[in-house]
C-alpha cells in the first residue's frame, strides 16, 4: 500500500471513530435544567406549586390535551405504587420514585433511561433537582436508621455521586443556595434539621429540636420547634437564626419573590407574614380551609372543603370561590390554569382569574383522597401519577 493510500485509510478510521464517539455522546445528552422545569415537589424551594414559565398549555388548548404515553410502576410495603411526591421534570427527563426504585424517563416518550434500586422497600421518598444533581431522601418501611439515606445522583446516568445518612427518618427535603436541607424525627431519634452541600455531601450545619417545613423564602428556611409553639427562620447557608415567632404556625409556602410567607394557624386560619422579620401582613379565618395552597404572586389559592378560594396575595381579600362538589387535592398552577386531582371529575382545571372550569377532566384518570400531589406541568407537558391505576401518564395538546 502506498504512503498516500495508508494516510487515506488512517484518516477514514479517525473519521469513523469520531462518528462513533459522537453517536455515543449524543445518546447520553447531559440533563440541563430549563427555566420551565418542575425541579422540586412544590416547583421550587418556595413551594409555590406554580410554574410561571409555562406558556404552551393554556386555556386555549388544554381541552385538546391527550395521552401521549404512560408507564406502570410497582407497589410494595402496603403502599400504592407511587409515593406521595409530584413527578419532577428537568433536562428532558421525568424523575419518579416508587417503592422499589427511582426511575428517569424520557419526557417526550416515557422510555426508561435509567433506574436506581433503593436499598430497602420504601415508606417515603422525596426528590429534588438542584446544582446539577438529582437529590433523593429515602426512609424505609421499617424506619431502621440504615434506610435513612440522602443520595446525590448524576441525572444523566443515575450514578451515585455521594450519599449521607441521618439517625432520624428524613421526612422533608428542600434545596436552596447550593444546600440540601433535610429533617425528620422518630421515637428513638432526636428531631433535627441538617444541611448538606450538594456538590460533595459535606455536612454544613444542623439544628436539633427542630423540624423543617420544606419551605425556603428567599434563602430563609422555615423551621418548627418540637415540643413548643414557635416558628423560626434560619439562614439556608449557615443555619443561623434570623427571627423567631412564638406562635403555633405551620409554614405552607413562600411567595415567588421570597418576600412573603404563608402559614397555617390552628386548623382554619391562613396568615401572611413578612419573610424578613415574621411580622403579620394579613390574617383570614376560614372554617372551610383545609391547610393547603398554591400561589403565583398575584393570588393565593386556598384548598377548601369541596373547592378553592382565591385571595389577593398581599391583602388577603377574597377574589373568587368555587364549589366542585368534592374535596380536591393540592392545587398546582401553570399557564393561567389551576389543576387539582378531583375524586369525582378526575382532574379539575380552572381559570385562575375567575375560578371557572376550563375543560372537563374526566379523561385524565381516576384519583382518590389518598393522592395528595397535583400534576406537574412543564414545557408543554402535563404529568400525572395515580396510585389507583399504578401509572405515570403524560399528556400534551
Amino acid at each position: 500500500m502506498s504512503r498516500t493510500a495508508r494516510m487515506r485509510s488512517a484518516s477514514m478510521r479517525i473519521v469513523a471513530a469520531a462518528l462513533i464517539l459522537g453517536t455515543v455522546a449524543a445518546g447520553a445528552v447531559p440533563a440541563q435544567a430549563a427555566a420551565g422545569d418542575w425541579k422540586q415537589e412544590g416547583f421550587g424551594a418556595a413551594r409555590t406549586f406554580s410554574n410561571p414559565n409555562e406558556s404552551i398549555i393554556t386555556a386555549a388548548n388544554v381541552g385538546a390535551a391527550r395521552l401521549r404515553w404512560s408507564v406502570r410502576l410497582p407497589g410494595e410495603c402496603g403502599f400504592p405504587p407511587l409515593l406521595p411526591t409530584a413527578p419532577l421534570v428537568a433536562g428532558g427527563r421525568v424523575f419518579v420514585p416508587d417503592n422499589t426504585k427511582l426511575g428517569a424517563y424520557r419526557s417526550t416518550t416515557g422510555r426508561l433511561l435509567w433506574s436506581h434500586t433503593w436499598p430497602a422497600l420504601l415508606g417515603s421518598a422525596h426528590v429534588a433537582f438542584s446544582s446539577g444533581r438529582l437529590l433523593a431522601v429515602t426512609t424505609g418501611c421499617t424506619n431502621h436508621g440504615q434506610d435513612n439515606v440522602l443520595l446525590a445522583l448524576d441525572p444523566t446516568t443515575g450514578a451515585v455521586r455521594w450519599q449521607a445518612r441521618t439517625t432520624a427518618p428524613m421526612r422533608s427535603l428542600v434545596a436552596d443556595r447550593g444546600l440540601a436541607v433535610v429533617s425528620g424525627s422518630s421515637a428513638s431519634a432526636t428531631p433535627a434539621v441538617t444541611a448538606f452541600r450538594i456538590t460533595d455531601g459535606a455536612r454544613m450545619w444542623q439544628r436539633s429540636g427542630f423540624l423543617s417545613s420544606g419551605v425556603s423564602a428567599g434563602g430563609r428556611i422555615l423551621l418548627s420547634r418540637v415540643g413548643a409553639a414557635g416558628l423560626t427562620a434560619v439562614s439556608a447557608t449557615t443555619g443561623a437564626t434570623l427571627w423567631n415567632a412564638a406562635h403555633a404556625w405551620q409554614a405552607l409556602a413562600a411567595s415567588p419573590a421570597g418576600d412573603l410567607v404563608y402559614v397555617k394557624e390552628g386548623s382554619t386560619t391562613l396568615v401572611c407574614l413578612r419573610a424578613t422579620n415574621g411580622s403579620v401582613v394579613w390574617r383570614v379565618r376560614d372554617a372551610a380551609f383545609l391547610g393547603a395552597l398554591a400561589t403565583d404572586g398575584r393570588r393565593v389559592y386556598e384548598l377548601i372543603v369541596n373547592g378553592f378560594t382565591a385571595r389577593h396575595a398581599r391583602t388577603g381579600a377574597r377574589q373568587w370561590s368555587v364549589d366542585l362538589g368534592q374535596d380536591p387535592g393540592q392545587p398546582s398552577l401553570a399557564g393561567g390554569l389551576l389543576y387539582a386531582k378531583d375524586e369525582s371529575s378526575g382532574l379539575a382545571i380552572l381559570n385562575v382569574t375567575n375560578g371557572r372550569v376550563v375543560a372537563p377532566g374526566d379523561r385524565f384518570g381516576v384519583f382518590d383522597e389518598q393522592e395528595p400531589q397535583p400534576p406537574s406541568v412543564a414545557n408543554g407537558w402535563l404529568f400525572l401519577d395515580s396510585g389507583v391505576t399504578g401509572q405515570l401518564a403524560a399528556y400534551a395538546p
